[in-house]
């Protein structure tokens, strides 16, 4: 199984050539591709039982799932806040990704 192209905390840049349309699995809308050449923080990264890797990054206010194929390294050397996990995201998306079709990862 891949390792994750990117780490909670680091920061990437949202592809600048992104459009609506499916990515993978991830169908990205208007609103996700209005974000493309945009920086963003990863916030939260998770696997699929399929072995796919999916992110929520501040950018949206964690309100999309991103994976590897709509971001890329961003190059930057601006300092990252540390990001702290007080259990909201969970708790959020508990009501739309069941657990036995995610695994988080902290």
């Amino acid at each position: 199984m891949a390792d994750y192209a990117f780490d909670v905390g680091e920061r990437v840049l949202i592809r600048p050539d992104i459009r609506s349309g499916r990515y993978g699995v991830i169908c990205c809308n208007a609103i996700m591709s209005s974000y493309r050449g945009e920086e963003a923080t990863i916030i939260r990264k998770f696997r699929t039982l399929g072995g796919g890797h999916e992110y929520i990054i501040d950018r949206d206010n964690g309100e999309y799932l991103w994976n590897d194929e709509m971001l890329m390294p961003c190059d930057t050397d601006a300092d990252i806040a540390d990001i702290e996990d007080d259990g909201s995201f969970e708790e959020f998306f508990s009501g739309f990704v069941h657990k036995n079709t995610a695994t988080w990862i902290n």
